[in-house]
């Protein structure tokens, strides 16, 4: 029952009761309760500091003694000055005759321990004090309370901005009773269902955002609610205090949550807008913690300063949110609008703080109405965000499936792609002479070292029945495959007719069979030597000039026999050139892949180069001249990308 009339104080003592005149003796009468629930003792107190038994008698006289207007606020100079810790207070009233033996109830409301005495008997102190205390009034019609207080603390209550006090009504016990009931039943049902919504948005958005982190609008949104959620309650429950330890307890609590709320919304709006934490956030979010430092001192006295920097963070949010709506930022203005429902109920709230305006409806806190606009628009707007961003994750999940199917395709087609060229390198490899045999007159050595993409190098010897050697090098434009098919064509051609004296016909025979065949612009360079004892014949259809090493004069010559590649002209004039040999003499045939590798600077090699280290190596036998020019490709390279087949094919006369 204590805590259940409680409100009685709050509510009805200072709202639905009328001050009496301040007299020696004042008069309760019949129509003082027809007019109001409760009549509080306000007028007529008087005072003295200490402590006496004998002051609580109704024959004591205090004539002597202060009087006093105020009995909750004590803040009188005067009374202040001479209090010690304990005093006396006394009210000496009359009773109207149509009020003999009727119940009234004894509310009181006070801060520190107090004693009270009816006509100098004691009838209760805060031990066993019950919210309304049952009496009834006897016989006569004068009568006197006396209360003793005892508060060691009262500069601490009034520096708080608290009442040190106390106060004391009689009240009608039939409508007290009625009224109470249902001033608690609203005022429970409020609390019970703005803390619960309040709680169940917060822990939804908890959960939407530990089951999508990436998502933590959810996240700071959740910590203001259940920031606001405690302050809310907190300031429901100021209303139910017993006294001045409790009402002071509970400011202190409210005045630190509103203060964490309000840094909360801050936070979650300038996350939610993307707005960098530039100075104004910090300026706002110090003058609002200190504020609230000095609003949990002291929360009655400094409540205004709270309230004055909240007001500064709504226009901060104020300001953000226009900024928002300015970059039409999507769906800024739900935002908006739930704070403007907010910004209503809040400013309704402070001009009842400030007594500018009765209550409406007889709503004390306008702001929790508020909230539920905040809230839905709030939900709606972080729903509309996440759908977004579901519905983003959900076209990037299907992308991520089609570019695996994609990438799965990609890959049976490159896994075809390489066998295809591993066939073909296979095939291109399996046409070349594995080994030359000894010859009489001469060595010969030939290698190819195949590019990432067989490029259609060839190379290939014949012994005709006369003794003569014919050795070919080719290299077939394009890669892979058509390469490959390209080479194997020539093979063929290259084993019917070597023998053929005259090379420009076999070249000229070579483009006949090509174009008959439509392989578009597929083309062979080739060139073809021809030795027999110590005579070279020589013919050239589009491939690099063969260097030749001349033992007599100890320099390299090119020997340039212009020509098209085979398939590209029809009887075409190509070149054929006769030169004696001597002993020491040495020849390299290559491929355009040696001359035009590059390196890591993207520095082409050249044909001077290949010129100038021939020049140094025609004197080595003709494996280790292959050697070297294969170590100067791999030093060049450095390990970039070889992208054509690189051939040498060396010959040396003995």
């Amino acid at each position: 029952m204590k805590f259940f009339y409680t409100l009685i104080l709050n509510f009805i003592l200072l709202n639905f009761c009328h001050a009496l005149t301040d007299r020696d003796t004042i008069k309760i009468t019949y129509s003082d309760f027809k007019k109001d629930i409760s009549v509080p003792l306000d007028g007529g107190w008087k005072y003295h500091a200490g402590n006496n038994i004998e002051w609580s008698s109704p024959d004591f006289s205090d004539s002597s003694w202060q009087v006093i207007s105020n009995t909750l606020q004590l803040n009188n100079y005067e009374l202040l000055k001479s209090w010690s810790g304990t005093a006396w207070f006394r009210i000496h009233f009359k009773i109207d005759n149509k009020l003999m033996n009727e119940s009234f109830g004894l509310i009181i409301w006070n801060a520190g321990k107090v004693k009270l005495y009816l006509d100098g008997k004691f009838i209760t102190d805060e031990s066993t004090w019950k919210n309304p205390k049952v009496v009834k009034f006897h016989q006569k019609s004068s009568h006197l309370i006396a209360v003793r207080l005892e508060n060691d603390k009262i500069e601490n209550f009034i520096s708080a901005g608290v009442n040190p006090g106390f106060r004391i009504s009689l009240a009608n016990m039939e409508k007290i009773m009625s009224h109470t009931n249902s001033e608690l039943q609203r005022l429970l049902t409020q609390q019970i269902f703005f803390t619960a919504l309040t709680l169940a948005f917060g822990l939804l958005h908890l959960l939407l955002y530990l089951n999508y982190k990436s998502y933590k609008e959810n996240l700071f949104y959740s910590l203001f609610l259940f920031a606001f959620a405690a302050s809310l309650f907190m300031d429901y429950q100021v209303l139910y205090a017993v006294n001045a330890d409790d009402t002071l307890t509970f400011l202190r609590i409210h005045r630190g949550l509103m203060t964490l709320s309000n840094l909360l919304s801050l936070l979650f709006f300038y996350y939610v807008f993307n707005r960098k934490f530039n100075i104004v956030y910090w300026s706002v979010t110090l003058i609002v913690f200190c504020a609230g430092i000095v609003a949990v001192y002291a929360p009655a006295k400094y409540f205004s300063i709270l309230q004055l920097t909240t007001i500064l963070l709504y226009l901060e949010i104020c300001r953000i949110t226009y900024q928002a709506l300015k970059r039409k930022l999507e769906s800024t203005w739900l935002i908006a609008l739930g704070f403007f429902i907010l910004l209503i109920f809040s400013v309704y709230d402070l001009i009842v703080d400030l007594d500018l305006i009765n209550q409406v409806a007889g709503i004390e806190n306008g702001y929790p109405f508020g909230t539920i606009g905040l809230f839905i628009c709030m939900s709606v707007y972080i729903a509309k965000g996440f759908a977004k961003a579901h519905h983003k994750i959900a076209e990037q999940d299907k992308n991520a499936k089609e570019q695996e199917i994609q990438n799965r395709i990609l890959e049976a087609e490159n896994n075809r792609k390489t066998k295809e060229l591993e066939d073909a390198r296979k095939l291109q490899l399996s046409i070349l002479p594995k080994t030359f045999p000894q010859f009489v007159n001469f060595d010969i050595a030939a290698r190819m070292r195949t590019a990432t993409e067989v490029g259609g190098d060839y190379y290939d010897y014949h012994i005709s029945n006369d003794g003569t050697v014919t050795i070919i090098i080719g290299d077939a434009t394009g890669h892979g495959t058509k390469a490959g098919i390209m080479t194997t064509l020539v093979k063929s051609l290259f084993d019917t007719m070597a023998h053929t004296f005259f090379i420009p016909d076999f070249f000229n025979h070579c483009t006949r069979i090509i174009k008959k065949m439509n392989f578009g612009n597929l083309f062979m360079a080739l060139a073809i030597v021809k030795i027999k004892n110590y005579r070279l014949v020589t013919s050239s259809a589009g491939i690099p000039p063969i260097l030749y090493y001349s033992s007599v004069n100890k320099e390299v010559e090119e020997i340039i026999l212009k020509g098209m590649p085979v398939g590209a002209v029809n009887d075409f004039s190509y070149q054929q050139q006769t030169r004696d040999l001597h002993p020491g003499d040495t020849f390299l045939l290559i491929t355009d892949g040696f001359i035009e590798m590059f390196n890591k600077d993207k520095e082409m090699f050249e044909f001077d180069r290949v010129k100038d280290i021939f020049s140094k190596l025609a004197e080595k036998p003709v494996e280790l001249i292959l050697d070297s020019l294969f170590e100067t490709a791999d030093k060049w390279q450095d390990g970039c990308l070889q992208e054509d087949d690189i051939t040498f094919v060396v010959i040396k006369i003995k």
